[in-house]
């Protein structure tokens, strides 16, 4: 597909289904939606993974969507997919089994009881 085809009619194109389009759409923001993701993430493979998400939603979704600014709908829905990333990073739980457990032969030793002793 041209290059001098606008966005607005690129939408168009994409929701009939138009996959030269869909094409255009990705050769024309990939780089700049993958540079958007990375520096939210910080990892390039989370932020390819979530670029690819992106593009797959965008094909899946082509009829239903809503789109007035392609350049704006793809940065602020890369940055939210970001984001949720990385809440779900954040509020994962904490794998118990890495924390290191304190030394048995600490207590068994009778150390403890060597502490207590110096508060008497």
């Amino acid at each position: 597909m041209n290059s001098q085809v606008t966005d607005t009619e690129l939408t168009y194109f994409l929701k009939a289904s138009d996959k030269k389009a869909f094409e255009e759409i990705y050769n024309r923001y990939w780089y700049k939606l993958f540079c958007v993701a990375y520096h939210e993430t910080g990892s390039r493979e989370d932020a390819e993974e979530l670029v690819h998400d992106l593009f797959e939603s965008l094909w899946n979704k082509r009829q239903q969507a809503t789109i007035h600014h392609l350049s704006s709908y793809l940065v602020v829905s890369i940055k939210h997919l970001s984001t949720n990333y990385i809440k779900s990073k954040i509020t994962q739980p904490l794998d118990l089994g890495a924390v290191t457990k304190p030394r048995s032969d600490f207590v068994a030793k009778g150390k403890i009881n060597s502490f207590q002793g110096q508060r008497d």
